[in-house]
């Protein structure tokens, strides 16, 4: 288990005039309140984040977004259970969380099925699905039993101490932004914050924006720095990223940068950036960005 004993010295004075400078770029009247999915957005490809925040054009769902809102639902009401057998934990944790995700899917069918995969496909999502969260189970249970180890406590105990808040909604007015956190979760030494991720590959500073604003947000309503920032990849385990003075400045650069440059609904102000995400073709099949036609063709 990573451990971090002692949270990051941050120069206040520092931060308060970044943070003084941020609250300046944005402007309500124009700006929108950005999260960190439409801030990469704009950074993967401007004309898109125009197509989808300043004309709101409609989204085709996908099995990535239908998979990652099962699994985050059924990781919120997975940390809900109440477990009252020492002996017993792992299989009942492991029973449980099997008929959560098999409900949860259940209820996802119609949405599922508009995908027009086929059977096969469907099939080979579902299992690798189930898959990763037993996966996740595992590691989760040799936690608890660290945990009670270390603080001498019951199993259950320590089940109880590792739940997290789940689903944690912060909005920073002043400064225009909206997170939604996987989870929260207070500890002695501090609060530490994480996020699932479903990818291939454990590329964690592929998510160190989002995390900078998780720990941006959490500094600007709690006054401190997680203790500690994990990114919880469902097949390859925990990554972590260090929450330091030097992440909140990258939180905040990024963040002013996306006021400064969205103040505009002009489509000319938002430039294509034509990448293989436009259209294409691997081995789980083929595909184009929803806009790909207006861009390209018409």
């Amino acid at each position: 288990m990573h451990k971090k004993s002692e949270l990051p010295i941050i120069d206040e004075r520092l931060i308060k005039l970044k943070l003084d400078s941020l609250k300046k770029s944005f402007d309500p009247s124009i700006n929108r309140v950005q999260s960190a999915t439409s801030v990469k957005t704009f950074i993967q490809c401007p004309r898109k984040y125009h197509y989808v925040y300043n004309l709101k054009l409609a989204q085709s769902p996908s099995i990535h977004l239908v998979r990652g809102k099962i699994m985050h639902s059924v990781k919120e009401d997975f940390f809900k259970i109440e477990i009252d057998e020492e002996n017993t934990l792992e299989s009942d944790l492991t029973l449980r969380l099997t008929e959560l995700f098999e409900k949860k899917w259940d209820e996802s069918i119609k949405e599922l099925e508009k995908l027009d995969l086929s059977k096969e496909k469907l099939k080979m999502y579902y299992d690798e699905t189930k898959e990763m969260h037993l996966t996740w189970l595992k590691r989760f249970v040799k936690e608890i039993e660290l945990h009670a180890k270390q603080e001498k406590i019951t199993l259950i105990e320590s089940f109880k101490q590792l739940t997290p808040q789940t689903e944690v909604e912060m909005i920073c007015k002043d400064i225009g932004l909206k997170c939604y956190i996987d989870t929260r979760l207070e500890t002695r030494q501090g609060v530490d914050i994480g996020d699932y991720k479903s990818s291939n590959k454990a590329d964690v500073e592929e998510h160190k924006l989002q995390m900078s604003f998780y720990a941006l947000a959490e500094y600007i309503t709690t006054g401190t720095l997680p203790r500690m920032m994990v990114v919880d990849f469902f097949k390859h385990g925990k990554r972590y990223i260090e929450p330091n003075q030097d992440l909140l400045i990258y939180a905040i650069k990024n963040l002013e940068e996306i006021h400064e440059c969205t103040k505009t609904r002009n489509a000319d102000d938002y430039p294509k950036n034509p990448t293989p995400l436009c259209k294409w073709s691997n081995a789980r099949g083929t595909g184009q960005c929803d806009y790909y036609e207006k861009c390209f063709v018409t």
